[in-house]
């Protein structure tokens, strides 16, 4: 992983044994991308929304 302090451009690497999520089954990342936005979905196996995130431009 790398870490970046803020207003620097160099980067410390740091090893990080742990995961905050974990997800052990099958999923697909489905990205849809519109003018001006972006939509990202983490959906299970059986189509089953897990998560979604969407960047807007200002």
């Amino acid at each position: 992983m790398k870490c970046f302090k803020k207003n620097s451009d160099r980067h410390t690497g740091t090893r990080v044994g742990w995961s905050r999520v974990r997800y052990r089954g099958y999923g697909l990342v489905a990205v849809e991308v519109a003018p001006a936005r972006m939509t990202v979905r983490a959906l299970a196996e059986g189509g089953t929304l897990i998560d979604e995130l969407t960047v807007r431009r200002a």
